[in-house]
């Protein structure tokens, strides 16, 4: 495959992410239930300013890669791609990544959280079993306890904990 074309795949796919998480993950995990005075201080407005920030870098991008040259394998030998593992293990992380969105709706932030971590982590070898659960749950802890508190921001419970 073309260098070209993996980078305009690269970048339609940051796209589509973004404008996912802008229309879809946005209006359907963020609770509405007040209208706020100013549209900065809505608990949406940091997430939609910055799925919108990489949506636009992700059309600057696919821009970009339409209007450069198209280049083969030899053309560039310092340039490292990834090896056709590290490519797969690329595919098996946005899978992950579309069930974990799937997935916060039933199970909730915490279960599908530690969950997506310790799967994306064995992706990039680390497969100490404790190493693994250690840094899900802190990462996950960390991350709900910055959103609710600092943010006031409540993350998904899940359907079958409600």
């Amino acid at each position: 495959m073309q260098f070209r074309k993996r980078e305009i795949l690269t970048a339609v796919s940051i796209l589509v992410a973004a404008l996912a998480i802008i229309f879809y993950v946005i209006p359907n995990f963020i609770d509405m239930e007040e209208e706020f005075e100013l549209a900065s201080l809505s608990p949406a407005f940091f997430p939609n300013l910055a799925a919108w920030i990489i949506a636009a870098l992700a059309g600057l991008l696919t821009i970009s890669a339409l209007w450069q040259p198209k280049k083969t394998a030899t053309d560039n030998s310092d340039e490292t791609w990834l090896s056709r593992g590290e490519e797969l293990n690329a595919h098996k992380a946005a899978l992950v990544i579309v069930g974990y969105v799937l997935a916060m709706k039933y199970i909730g932030f915490l279960i599908a959280t530690v969950l997506v971590l310790a799967v994306l982590l064995v992706l990039q070898d680390i497969k100490k079993p404790l190493h693994v659960g250690l840094i899900s749950i802190l990462v996950t802890a960390g991350v709900f306890l910055f959103f609710y508190f600092i943010m006031q921001v409540h993350l998904p419970k899940g359907l079958i904990f409600e």
